[in-house]
């Protein structure tokens, strides 16, 4: 009721109604709060998570069915897009903002886009934003493919993310000048990386110390 927040907050009604008409960017809001919390700290990353949510009914927008990770199945129900900004020193996180996901039924239909499509259409749509906090995204192993860290990549983002269990790593293949000439594609891809042996020459080595 406007009339009774005029009646304590020293404006009048009109004036609460037009502010409460005019839209807010939370985003930017939670940006400086992050800024304001965190300072100038250089460890500072957004990670992105897609939570799912329980919900019974039919006629809620957006109920599909989406992974979860605590059943470790797909369920039907609902999924946000949780954006935070986390520091590494200060082991904490403040939450930008968490955007309702379309079920893949809509958007195969109606857009033609695939999950992981409207993922990196997302980030694109705030990537502006949360490059002005940091240029490091954190994401789980979903993301931790070519179509989605190529994309960030290009937005200019620096990704980090954990490899899937079936994933692994190949060395560049390194031209030899004294082997013979053969017809057909040169080789691309080298020997597999042994995680356990690796080549510090084409590594490098990063140390955090905590404080």
């Amino acid at each position: 009721n406007f009339t009774r927040l005029s009646r304590y907050g020293g404006r009048t009604a009109k004036t609460f109604a037009s502010n409460f008409k005019t839209p807010v960017d939370w985003m930017k809001v939670n940006i400086g709060m992050a800024q304001d919390c965190f300072g100038s700290s250089d460890d500072m990353a957004v990670a992105i998570d897609p939570s799912f949510i329980s919900k019974a009914g039919r006629l809620t927008y957006g109920i599909g069915r989406f992974w979860s990770g605590v059943a470790q199945r797909v369920k039907r129900g609902l999924e946000i897009m949780a954006i935070g900004a986390i520091s590494l020193s200060k082991h904490t996180c403040v939450m930008l903002g968490a955007v309702q996901s379309p079920d893949f039924r809509t958007l195969e239909s109606e857009k033609q886009m695939s999950m992981l499509d409207w993922y990196v259409a997302l980030v694109r749509s705030k990537a502006a934003e949360l490059l002005s906090l940091t240029d490091i995204l954190v994401a789980d192993a979903f993301f931790s493919k070519y179509e989605f860290v190529n994309e960030v990549i290009g937005m200019g983002f620096r990704f980090v993310g954990r490899l899937r269990a079936n994933s692994y790593l190949r060395y560049l293949a390194i031209p030899d000048s004294s082997a013979p000439r053969r017809r057909g594609r040169k080789k691309k891809y080298g020997e597999k990386v042994d995680f356990s042996n690796l080549d510090m020459s084409v590594f490098t080595s990063f140390i955090y110390e905590d404080s």
